[in-house]
């Protein structure tokens, strides 16, 4: 039976969901992933006035449940804006995305973690999330690594996580 922090966790990626709408469609299998990753932060970090950074961030999801939370969140990708016009996760209707960031004071930036390092200050973050982005890297990641250990405040937190592949609905 989840306790009352789950389901407070639960209900703020919930309503993520639904402010994202209808971005959020194609995201909805990643769903109980991202409410154990919310689950796991809660465990080990409080969200109040803590800074987070979602790497590969996608639309926005977890950054928005961070704050809803009471956390600062940024979220930063390289896949949805439409200067990645051979990519299928690029957003068609961007502005209207953009204006859901802006409306909701979101601050998702454009950032490629592959080749670039991330566009932050070093020791900026309490927490860092690599959600569903790692099984892209094209080599070792321990750039990013590094990368993530320059920005995340002494005695931060790093969670990564990967889709299961083999999950049916994944494979649907």
């Amino acid at each position: 039976m989840p306790n009352m922090l789950q389901l407070k966790t639960k209900k703020a990626l919930r309503n993520s969901y639904n402010f994202f709408h209808p971005f959020s469609g194609k995201y909805e299998v990643d769903f109980k992933r991202f409410s154990a990753s919310l689950d796991i932060l809660s465990r080990h970090l409080s969200f109040e006035g803590k800074k987070y950074l979602d790497i590969g961030s996608g639309i926005g999801l977890m950054a928005a449940a961070l704050k809803n939370l009471g956390a600062e969140a940024t979220g930063v990708d390289n896949f949805i804006f439409p200067s990645e016009k051979d990519n299928y996760y690029t957003v068609s209707d961007f502005g209207k995305l953009q204006s859901i960031w802006e409306n909701n004071g979101l601050k998702i930036v454009k950032g490629d973690m592959v080749n670039d390092p991330l566009p932050f200050y070093d020791e900026t973050f309490d927490a860092v999330l690599c959600e569903a982005t790692i099984e892209h890297l094209p080599e070792s990641p321990k750039e990013l690594f590094n990368e993530v250990h320059r920005v995340l405040k002494r005695g931060g937190l790093f969670l990564v996580s990967t889709p299961n592949l083999a999950n049916l609905l994944r494979r649907l």
